[in-house]
C-alpha cells in the first residue's frame, strides 16, 4: 500500500509511503490519495 490513514480523534493523517522511489507520486498512489481525501472530506461532513 502506497498510502497509511491514520486516525486520531478529529485529525486524519494521509501518509504517503513509497520511501524506495522517495515517496514521488505514481498513477497508483495518486488514485489511492484522492480516495483517501474524498473518503476523510465525507466522514468529516457526516460528522459535522
Amino acid at each position: 500500500m502506497t498510502i497509511i490513514i491514520e486516525n486520531n480523534e478529529n485529525i486524519r493523517t494521509i501518509i504517503l509511503n513509497r520511501p524506495e522511489k522517495l515517496n514521488s507520486v505514481n498513477l497508483k498512489m495518486a488514485t489511492e490519495l484522492n480516495q483517501a481525501v474524498k473518503n476523510a472530506l465525507t466522514i468529516n461532513l457526516s460528522n459535522a
